[in-house]
């Protein structure tokens, strides 16, 4: 009987111990667990921050590359957006830049593919230019001179008009690549012809329009405006030929 109460203390005791490191072990879990739980928040907004920065740097990167790289324009209401800044860029270095950018951008109007580079502006303004210019003669071609008060004046005029048109021909032939040794469109050497001849049709205008004046020709007011209209554009071809240099520098092209 002893016996077995002495093996029912023994387990009584071996219980109480059991319970007893149970409670102690209890009691230290929360305190190792405070560290571990730490960790982790530290690790999580770690993790938060080190996503969000590469997503800083990944829309930085694309928003760099679109800037520097942007795609070419594909449909028409961009690719006239564009021409159209162009040609207002090229027509401001012109003392009259508004009747340039309407000109020019009247005759580029119809043009799906845009019309950016200078140097084929510039070829749309002397083309306008001559195109005027060749109304212009027409109108005295079709005049008999009687009606103006002045025949000889109005012959004159003919005959200067008419070699305006052929300097502005030049122009244009000049520019030709296919018909250029160099396989360029403008070169030093042709931006001076170009200014000779444009600058050429200038004064064969200038003298028609002197000769009329001292002669007394009673000349249509609209006839006035047109020959004042071909004298601006005359100039605005002039003026982009003189800044072709630092237009081209401008649109980070070189003469081609």
């Amino acid at each position: 009987m002893e016996s077995i109460n002495f093996a029912k203390g023994y387990d009584k005791v071996r219980s109480s111990s059991s319970v007893h490191l149970e409670v102690e072990d209890q009691g230290r879990h929360p305190q190792a667990t405070k560290p571990i739980k730490k960790s982790r928040i530290a690790v999580a907004s770690a993790a938060v921050f080190l996503t969000a920065a590469l997503a800083l740097m990944l829309f930085a990167l694309i928003h760099h590359t679109n800037t520097e790289h942007p795609s070419p324009p594909e449909d028409h209401p961009v690719a006239a957006a564009t021409t159209l800044d162009s040609i207002r860029a090229v027509c401001n270095v012109t003392q009259h830049p508004d009747s340039c950018l309407a000109a020019i951008s009247a005759a580029v109007g119809g043009n799906p593919k845009p019309v950016t580079d200078p140097e084929e502006i510039l070829k749309v303004s002397i083309q306008v230019s001559l195109k005027r210019f060749a109304d212009l003669a027409s109108l005295f071609r079709n005049s008999s001179g009687g009606e103006w008060g002045s025949k000889a004046a109005v012959d004159d005029c003919v005959d200067q008009l008419g070699e305006g048109v052929s300097n502005l021909n030049q122009s244009l032939a000049a520019m030709e690549v296919e018909a250029s040794t160099e396989g360029k469109m403008l070169t030093p050497a042709k931006i001076d012809d170009l200014k000779t001849w444009i600058s050429a049709a200038m004064t064969d205008e200038e003298t028609c329009g002197d000769g009329l004046e001292e002669m007394g020709a009673k000349v249509p007011e609209g006839v006035k405006a047109e020959m004042e209209d071909c004298k601006q554009l005359l100039s605005n071809s002039l003026a982009i030929l003189a800044n072709m240099p630092s237009l081209l520098r401008h649109f980070h092209l070189q003469m081609h």
